[in-house]
C-alpha cells in the first residue's frame, strides 16, 4: 500500500493545480466583468464624441461671426473634455487588463511548478521500481491486486509523461506571450498618460483663448467684424511677403539638390485626411492674396497627435501668435532631415519638442490646433529644400520661417 499511496500523491500533484487554476479563473472572471463595464462606458463616451464632432461640422458651415467663434470654442472644449474622459477610461481599462493578465500569469506559474514537481516525483518512482524489479515490487505488495494496480498506474503515468511535458512547454510559451502582452499594455498606458497630461494643458489654452476673444470684441458683433477686417488685411500682408521671399528662393533652387519624387520618403504627419492640396487650390484662389498654398492641410480635431515625417533634428519651434495673432502659422515646429528636406508643422495647439531635439520618424512631436490664420482645427504641413530654409526677419510678424517650398505629395 505504500507505493499505492505514493502514486495517489503523485496524481494529486499532477491534477491538484486545478484548484489553484479555478481560484484564478474566478478572479479573472471578476476582472473581466469590470473590464466589460469600462468597455461599455468607453462606447458611451465615443458616442458623445461623435455627436460633438457632428455639431462641429454644422458650426463650421456657418459664416464667420462672434457667435460661431464662441460656439467653436465651447464645442472644442467639450470634445477635449470627452477625450480626456475617454483617455482616463482607457487607462482604467488597460490597468484592469494588466491585472487580469498578471492573475493568469500567476496561475500558470503555479501550474508549471506543480507539473515540474510531479514529473520529477514520477520519474523517481519509476526509476525506483525499475531498480527493484517486478518480482520485488510484487513481493512487497500486500496483495496481487495492489501490485497489479500499482504497476498499471505507473505504466499509465509513464505513458502520459510526454503529454505532460508537452503541456508544460505550451504553458511556458503561453506565459511568455502573456508577459509580452503585458509589456505592450503598459506602454499603451504610458502613452495615454502623456496624451492625457498634454490634453489638459490644451484645454487651459483654449480657455485663455476664449477669454481673449471676449475681451477683444467686448462681446459685440460689430467690433468683432471690424477686427476681422483688420485681421484679413494683416493676413494678406504676411502671405504676400512670404510668397515673394519663397518664390525668390525657389527660383534659385538647384532641383538636383533635393530627392527625386518617390512615395514613402516622408511619412504622413497625422491620421487625418487631406482637405487642401498644394498649389493654386480653389480655396487659395479666393482666400489668399497670392492665390497659392505652400503645403498640405490635414483635417483634424484639436488635440489630435502630430508625428515627425522622418528622422531629423528640430531646428525651430515657436508661436507666431505672440507677434501677429491669428495671422500666420501660430504654433509651429520645423524639423530638418538627412535627405535635404525640411518639414514645417503649423497651427498646433501644443508643442512637446524643443529646438535641438533629435526625433525619429513617427515620433509624437505635438498636437493639432487652431492657432494662427486658421478657419478650423487642422495641420498645415510644408516641405522645404533644407539648403534654402531659414528663420528670418519679417516686416509684419517679427521672425518667421522661410524656404523654397516643394510639393509634399512628391514625397509622402
Amino acid at each position: 500500500m505504500k507505493h499505492l499511496k505514493t502514486i495517489l500523491i503523485l496524481l494529486a500533484l499532477v491534477f491538484g493545480y486545478g484548484l489553484v487554476y479555478s481560484a484564478n479563473a474566478a478572479t479573472s472572471s471578476e476582472l473581466q466583468s469590470q473590464i466589460d463595464v469600462k468597455t461599455r462606458e468607453l462606447q458611451n463616451v465615443q458616442a458623445e464624441i461623435s455627436s460633438a464632432q457632428a455639431q462641429m461640422a454644422v458650426i463650421s458651415k456657418q459664416s464667420q461671426s462672434l457667435d460661431k467663434e464662441l460656439k467653436t470654442t465651447e464645442n472644442t472644449l467639450n470634445q477635449l473634455n470627452l477625450s480626456i474622459k475617454s483617455s482616463t477610461l482607457n487607462i482604467q481599462k488597460l490597468t484592469l487588463e494588466i491585472e487580469d493578465l498578471n492573475s493568469r500569469i500567476g496561475g500558470i506559474g503555479v501550474d508549471v511548478e506543480a507539473k515540474k514537481k510531479a514529473i520529477g516525483l514520477i520519474l523517481a518512482e519509476i526509476q525506483k521500481n525499475d531498480n527493484e524489479g517486478t518480482l520485488q515490487t510484487f513481493l512487497k505488495s500486500m496483495s496481487l491486486a495492489d501490485s497489479l494496480l500499482e504497476m498499471q498506474s505507473l505504466t499509465n503515468l509513464q505513458e502520459n509523461l510526454s503529454v505532460e511535458i508537452s503541456s508544460l512547454n505550451k504553458l511556458s510559451n503561453d506565459l511568455e506571450n502573456n508577459v509580452r502582452q503585458t509589456a505592450d499594455k503598459k506602454r499603451a498606458i504610458q502613452t495615454e498618460n502623456v496624451n492625457l497630461v498634454n490634453r489638459k494643458a490644451i484645454i487651459e489654452d483654449q480657455k485663455d483663448y476664449q477669454k481673449e476673444l471676449l475681451a477683444e470684441s467686448k462681446n459685440q458683433e460689430k467690433i468683432y467684424q471690424e477686427n476681422l477686417d483688420r485681421l484679413a488685411e494683416k493676413q494678406a500682408e504676411i502671405a504676400a511677403e512670404r510668397e515673394k521671399i519663397e518664390q525668390e528662393l525657389k527660383a534659385k533652387l538647384d532641383p538636383s539638390s533635393v530627392p527625386a519624387s518617390k512615395s514613402g520618403i516622408l511619412a504622413k504627419p497625422c491620421l487625418g485626411p487631406i482637405v487642401q492640396q498644394y498649389g493654386r487650390t480653389a480655396f487659395a484662389l479666393k482666400a489668399y492674396k497670392n492665390q497659392f498654398h505652400n503645403g498640405l492641410d490635414f483635417d483634424l480635431n484639436i488635440g489630435d497627435p502630430i508625428f515627425s515625417a522622418e528622422d531629423g533634428k528640430v531646428v525651430a519651434t515657436g508661436d507666431l501668435d505672440l507677434y501677429c495673432p491669428r495671422q500666420s502659422y501660430g504654433r509651429f515646429i520645423v524639423i530638418t532631415h538627412n535627405n535635404n528636406l525640411t518639414t514645417l508643422y503649423g497651427h498646433l495647439s501644443r508643442i512637446i519638442v524643443k529646438s535641438g531635439d533629435t526625433v525619429e520618424r513617427g515620433q509624437l512631436i505635438g498636437y493639432a490646433g487652431n492657432t494662427g490664420y486658421s478657419t478650423g482645427p487642422h495641420l498645415h504641413f510644408t516641405v522645404y529644400a533644407s539648403s534654402s530654409f531659414y528663420m528670418g526677419a519679417s516686416k509684419s510678424c517679427r521672425i518667421s520661417p522661410y524656404g523654397a517650398d516643394l510639393n509634399p505629395n512628391n514625397y509622402l
